[in-house]
């Protein structure tokens, strides 16, 4: 079983409060705030918990293929819709983190 390096996950856990110890182990709640209560970040769905959930359920190699999928088509829609400024660049943020992901 592979990890990301030390500064990848605290990356994660930083942008996203991520709880360091479920991305390791897959044990406890995903995101927790400083009370030990789930906290999970606004704007995250449930049906969004649920996929990050089973990408971890289906292990590395199938999560870097959902990576670059979803890279792609990313890179296709910021081509096809007129971006605000702001917006375009978290998306190719957002996507330069998934390509980084997908090659380690």
């Amino acid at each position: 079983n592979a990890y990301p390096k030390g500064d990848i996950l605290e990356r994660i856990h930083q942008e996203f409060k991520v709880n360091i110890n479920w991305l390791l182990t897959g044990e406890g709640e995903p995101y927790m705030n400083m009370s030990g209560k789930q906290n999970v970040p606004a704007g995250i769905t449930d049906d969004e918990l649920a996929l990050i959930r089973t990408l971890r359920l289906c292990g590395e190699e199938y999560k870097k293929r959902v990576y670059i999928a979803a890279t792609i088509r990313a890179q296709n829609v910021i081509e096809e819709k007129k971006l605000e400024t702001k917006e375009k660049l978290t998306a190719q943020k957002d996507l330069e983190k998934l390509s980084t992901t997908s090659i380690e």
